[in-house]
């Protein structure tokens, strides 16, 4: 009976794969850019305002995560308090702070209708009598042109 004896064919060496990298320690793990197609990640989240952060593209732009992770929804919050002053014709108050300062609206009007009064009572009807009266009760501008008017 004959015999018959096969020949294990190794692979040639361009069939093979590649060996697998050892990896000893963490810091030998290294991908190079072409293994690792990823989007940026957060580096820092910068203090002071919420929400602005050093990305790993090296660009600063907002960072929601930063903005959570920094109580960003408490300091809209502390603004909008500090920014709401409620007016009453005669003063602003800031319910949150306490603080309070005269309402301008009602200061412009009523020195603009003392103005109007004064000036009219002198014979002073037109915008720009009123403004040469202005001018001449605030100093700006005296003489001739005020003595002529009664101011």
């Amino acid at each position: 009976m004959p015999t018959t004896t096969a020949a294990a064919i190794s692979p040639s060496p361009t069939d093979a794969p590649p060996p697998a990298p050892v990896v000893t320690e963490a810091s030998e793990a290294v991908a190079t850019l072409e293994q690792v197609e990823e989007e940026p990640f957060v580096v820092e989240c910068y203090e002071g305002t919420p929400g602005p952060a050093l990305w790993s593209d090296g660009t600063t732009s907002f960072s929601q995560w930063c903005f959570d992770q920094l109580g960003g929804e408490r300091y809209l919050e502390s603004e909008r308090q500090a920014n709401a002053f409620e007016c009453d014709g005669v003063t602003c108050r800031n319910p949150y702070t306490g603080g309070s300062y005269p309402d301008p609206a009602a200061i412009a009007s009523d020195v603009e209708e003392r103005s109007r009064a004064d000036a009219e009572a002198s014979g002073c009807a037109t915008g720009g009598c009123l403004e040469a009266y202005r001018a001449c009760r605030d100093g700006l501008v005296s003489g001739d042109g005020c003595a002529y008017w009664g101011f």
